[in-house]
């Protein structure tokens, strides 16, 4: 398959180039500086916006219609008003747009569980609490999140998590989309949602 990537030259794309590329797909993309890499839009099977947060909607706006099969980074807007707009617009014209999740990966292949969800890690993204928005998603009770462990330190449910195995989650959750691309927009608005009433609630 081909696969066309915004933001080709960042971090996030560079995972996705070596996942992809190792699974004999061909990559192409366009960089934030606006230079093109490799195939056109038009002639690739599906893309993956892996741009700033900050431009993630007027992006999805920009490729929602071309009518391939898109994979988003988290997330997708810190509005709520605005993500909503922006799903309902893409459901009508029916974009399949899915978010990256892949902590998905990591749970299911475990029997459920239930208890505290906790995450501790000195290190993360930029764009606060939403930088944990999928393990805030999969909590079935409290969450905490702290930064003050020089460990990565992870448990959804009551179940630790393995930073380990992280990297196979990745290419799960990518191996997945390109074979069943279909649309999550519930996920999407959900996770959204879930952090929103964390940060309502004082707890971030």
């Amino acid at each position: 398959m081909k696969v066309y990537i915004f933001g080709y030259k960042g971090g996030m794309a560079n995972r996705y180039k070596t996942i992809l590329r190792s699974r004999g797909h061909e990559v192409g993309g366009e960089d934030i500086e606006g230079m093109h890499h490799g195939f056109k839009l038009e002639d690739a099977d599906a893309v993956i916006v892996a741009t700033p947060t900050s431009t993630h909607v007027d992006m999805l706006r920009r490729v929602g219609l071309c009518g391939k099969p898109i994979l988003v980074e988290k997330p997708v807007s810190f509005d709520m008003t605005e993500l909503e707009r922006l799903v309902d617009d893409l459901k009508a014209f029916g974009t399949q747009l899915r978010m990256v999740d892949q902590y998905r990966y990591i749970i299911q292949k475990h029997a459920p569980m239930e208890g505290l969800t906790y995450y501790n890690y000195f290190k993360h993204g930029s764009d606060g609490p939403f930088d944990f928005i999928n393990i805030v998603y999969h909590a079935r009770g409290p969450v905490d999140i702290q930064e003050d462990s020089p460990v990565w330190f992870c448990v959804v449910n009551g179940r630790r998590l393995s930073i380990a195995d992280m990297d196979q989650a990745y290419i799960d959750m990518v191996e997945d989309w390109l074979r069943d691309p279909a649309a999550d927009y519930d996920h999407i608005l959900e996770a959204h949602r879930k952090v929103h009433r964390l940060i309502d609630a004082g707890q971030r």
